[in-house]
């Protein structure tokens, strides 16, 4: 959601009557939540493992861009950006690369490493043509 902003900034701020200003600080607020949630999922992951911590995660996520579609106010908005920060924390790079680091034996782990940079690199890459 945050690599698309530049893409539905436009859309969000209209339909909710809003300035651009106000839908960008939401994009902070994901951030933070993230940031604030870091240390927190790190502890969990290294608890429980990457399975069930990053299922969590990316259906939070799931859901929380969901009721993006949903939304009537700009507090809404807010809410359902912190809730993908959180997603972002529990399911993205930081989270798999942990979960790499202990579950791949070391003569794997550069190229599993290697790996998911460039799905997720592939990804970004054609998220913007399709959303565009």
């Amino acid at each position: 959601m945050i690599q698309i902003l530049p893409v539905i900034l436009d859309p969000i701020a209209d339909d909710l009557g809003v300035t651009r200003t106000a839908v960008t600080a939401a994009s902070t607020v994901s951030t933070l939540m993230g940031a604030l949630a870091a240390f927190p999922v790190g502890r969990l992951l290294d608890r429980h493992g990457g399975r069930a911590v990053m299922a969590s995660g990316s259906a939070i996520g799931a859901a929380a861009v969901l009721l993006c579609s949903l939304l009537t106010s700009v507090s809404q908005l807010y809410i359902c950006f912190a809730a993908i920060g959180l997603s972002i924390a529990m399911s993205t790079y930081e989270a798999a690369f942990a979960v790499i680091v202990v579950a791949a034996e070391a003569e794997h782990r550069d190229r599993t490493i290697l790996t998911v940079t460039m799905i997720a690199g592939l990804g970004t890459y054609v998220v913007y043509p399709v959303l565009g």
